[in-house]
């Protein structure tokens, strides 16, 4: 939670339109789920089952609630505010982002978790797809029939 607070610097400073109501109540919600389901020991065959379903949902949400511009996590607003600067895509600054904290993970904690590893290399494509179809399709018909 220290980090998220810290991480509200740079949009705050850069761009506080990434910012919003979303960006208070989205890392609690998620570090508390987190929390609460790492303390239920799934300890079992399916387990790379539910790390898939979770990190497609992690990438779907942030897709969704990033469109609904109701102000981003800090991490995401500093992943696209650094999108915007360098006009690269979404996925591939949030891809980055989460290796270099994966990275940094490792040589804290030393051991190679595979899903964090994995988690590296989809939740970047998953957001920034879930996000292009919502602005594209569902955002611009909603648009479209709002000026008829």
């Amino acid at each position: 939670m220290i980090i998220t607070l810290l991480m509200l610097i740079p949009p705050l400073i850069y761009d506080c339109t990434q910012l919003g109501i979303g960006s208070i109540l989205q890392p609690y919600i998620v570090g508390a789920t987190a929390e609460y389901i790492l303390n239920q020991g799934l300890s079992n065959p399916g387990n790379f089952l539910f790390l898939i379903m979770g990190i497609l949902l992690l990438g779907i949400g942030a897709g969704i609630y990033t469109s609904a511009n109701l102000g981003k996590m800090p991490y995401d607003a500093c992943v696209f505010w650094i999108s915007k600067v360098t006009k690269r895509s979404i996925g591939l600054i949030r891809s980055l982002g989460d290796l270099c904290l994966f990275i940094i993970a490792l040589l804290l904690n030393q051991h190679l978790i595979i899903g964090p590893l994995i988690s590296v290399f989809l939740i970047g494509y998953i957001l920034n797809t879930t996000y292009n179809l919502i602005n594209k399709f569902i955002l611009k018909k909603v648009v479209s029939k709002a000026q008829f």
